[in-house]
């Protein structure tokens, strides 16, 4: 008859993972005899990496997108500051007056000329209504439009010494949006 041969139980692939149990075999006494020894394949780890793989892959495109903003922001903060440092340059070295008011007429921004003009410190025209600084010729009146550009020679600078001088006023809104 034919020779049988010894049966082999399933082959272990060395690229597949695998949980691989040992349980003891004791014997009556309870000495240690043997082990019996079980292995079943395990998705787990091959699972764990493809997770680990997608979500390093997730993380890096984020980091990424993060890095672009703050870049984005660093950026446009240095074009901001330098095009604020530009015009403020500007508005120092002019030599006419400038005062910026509010809808309410009241100033918020002053160049450098205009405290020589006026001889009020920046911080004394802050805040103060324009209208404590400027005279009127009777024919002029005393109401200028907030909507419109405005021009006029009839208007007089009431500076710190209170001395009246006449100035040429040009007034136009800034338009946002």
């Amino acid at each position: 008859e034919r020779e049988k041969k010894p049966r082999k139980f399933g082959r272990i692939d060395p690229d597949e993972d695998v949980i691989v149990t040992f349980l003891p075999i004791s014997d009556i006494q309870g000495n240690h005899i043997a082990y019996l020894v079980a292995y079943h394949k395990d998705d787990t780890v091959e699972s764990f990496s493809k997770t680990f793989v997608l979500k390093s892959l997730a993380a890096g495109v984020c980091l990424f997108l993060l890095l672009c903003f703050i870049y984005s922001i660093n950026r446009n903060r240095r074009l901001l500051t330098g095009s604020k440092a530009r015009l403020q340059r500007i508005t120092d070295n002019m030599n006419e007056g400038l005062c910026l008011l509010d809808t309410g007429h009241t100033i918020t921004f002053v160049n450098p000329a205009a405290e020589r003009l006026s001889q009020y410190t920046r911080e004394e025209l802050l805040g103060k209504h324009f209208d404590s600084i400027l005279r009127y010729h009777a024919e002029a009146g005393s109401l200028i439009p907030n909507d419109t550009v405005y021009q006029s020679e009839d208007h007089l600078l009431v500076n710190k010494e209170k001395q009246e001088i006449p100035i040429h006023l040009t007034l136009s809104p800034i338009i946002e949006n």
